[in-house]
């Protein structure tokens, strides 16, 4: 009996060693677990708190980088708008002295379609002068003309007068040179028939 209780009674130590040593082993293992646990929910923590610096810094480098952008899209637009102004200004100064020079065109033109007026009028004037003096000079080369023609005729006139007055005066002394050729003949005549007359007589 003693060696039976013994017996159970190692049995029962062994049991409760086992017993112990499972609860060891449980513990441990919830230990372990708890650790585990403890590591896992740490490495989430920390990783949470990686993934929100990262997130934070993904955050604040998107920020910077929209910040950057904007501030580049800010001084393209006010370099855009910079240059449209100097554009426009230079636009405007184009359009300006554009203006000017038609302006100028214009007046240039203007100027000289006068001068162009004045010319004509002073040619028409001087060809009027011209006709007025051709006109004067045909009138005196007409009156010359006319008093030549005069002076001829009566240059032909008096020719006439003197070739009559020379034909009659040359007629009138051959007439009176024939007359006397008659008269000297006639004398002759009468003077040889008194010669013969004479002898006759004698």
């Amino acid at each position: 009996k003693s060696e039976k209780e013994k017996l159970v009674k190692e049995k029962s130590e062994k049991e409760k060693l086992v017993k112990e040593k499972s609860e060891k082993e449980k513990l441990v293992k919830e230990k372990s677990e708890k650790e585990k646990l403890g590591m896992e929910n740490l490495a989430k923590k920390n990783f949470d708190k990686e993934k929100l610096a990262n997130e934070k810094s993904e955050k604040e480098k998107l920020a910077k980088e929209k910040s950057e952008k904007e501030n580049l899209a800010n001084e393209k637009t006010e370099k855009e708008k910079l240059e449209k102004q100097k554009w426009a200004k230079e636009k405007l100064a184009k359009d300006e002295l554009a203006k000017e020079k038609l302006v100028k065109k214009k007046l240039e033109k203007e100027e000289l379609a006068k001068e162009n007026l004045a010319k004509e009028e002073s040619e028409k004037e001087k060809l009027a002068k011209e006709k007025s003096e051709e006109v004067k000079l045909a009138k005196e080369k007409s009156d010359e003309r006319k008093v030549y023609k005069e002076k001829l005729a009566k240059e032909k006139s008096e020719k006439e007068k003197l070739a009559l007055e020379k034909f009659a005066k040359e007629k009138f002394e051959k007439e009176k040179l024939a007359k006397e050729k008659s008269e000297w003949r006639n004398l002759q005549r009468r003077s040889l028939r008194k010669k013969i007359w004479q002898r006759k007589s004698l």
